[in-house]
C-alpha cells in the first residue's frame, strides 16, 4: 500500500515503481546528531538513499561503515534504501541486519527490477532530509567521503 498522497500520479516509469512496493520496513525513526535516542517524527538533516541489486554480500559491510560515518558527522541522519528486485538474499540480510539495530533506516522493496534510476527516484520520494545523498552500494564510493561533500 502506498501512503496517501505519496505518489505524483504523473504515468511515469518512477511513478510506476514506486507504487508497486512491496513493503516498506525500519522504524523510519531519525537518528539524531552524534547517534543517540531516535526521534520519531522528526526531520532529518541528511538522507541517503542507496539503490540496492545483488547486495547481500556487501550490505553488511555498507551498513556497518555507513552508520558509524553518519554518526560521526554531527547531523540528524536517515538511510533510505530501495532493493530493486534483487534474486539474490538482499531482502532477507536487510531484514536480519533491521532487526538487530532499525533506527534510521527504512528499507523499500520494488516488486520487481525496474533499474538503478527508478529505483534511485523512489529513494527520493521517500527521503525527508533537507540535504540527500545518493551512493551505490557496493562500495566503490565508500561511506567515509560523504563528510566531503558536505563540506
Amino acid at each position: 500500500m502506498v501512503p496517501e498522497g505519496f505518489a505524483s500520479g504523473d504515468g511515469s516509469a518512477t511513478d510506476t515503481a514506486c507504487r508497486h512496493l512491496h513493503r516498506v520496513s525500519g522504524t523510519g525513526d531519525v537518528v539524531p546528531a552524534g547517534g543517540g535516542t531516535p526521534m520519531t517524527g522528526a526531520r532529518p538533516e541528511l538522507s541517503v538513499v542507496i539503490p540496492l541489486y545483488r547486495s547481500e554480500q556487501t550490505l553488511p559491510a555498507l551498513l556497518e561503515r555507513l552508520r558509524a560515518t553518519l554518526d560521526a558527522l554531527g547531523r540528524s541522519w536517515e538511510v533510505v534504501l530501495v532493493d530493486d528486485g534483487s534474486p539474490d538474499e538482499t531482502w532477507n540480510v536487510l531484514g536480519e541486519i533491521l532487526r538487530g539495530r532499525p533506527e534510521g533506516v527504512r528499507a523499500i522493496r520494488l516488486m520487481r527490477n525496474y533499474g538503478q534510476h527508478n529505483a534511485l527516484m523512489c529513494g527520493f520520494r521517500h527521503a525527508e532530509g533537507n540535504v540527500v545523498v545518493t551512493m551505490d552500494d557496493d562500495l566503490q564510493n565508500p561511506p567515509e567521503e560523504i563528510p566531503k561533500l558536505l563540506d
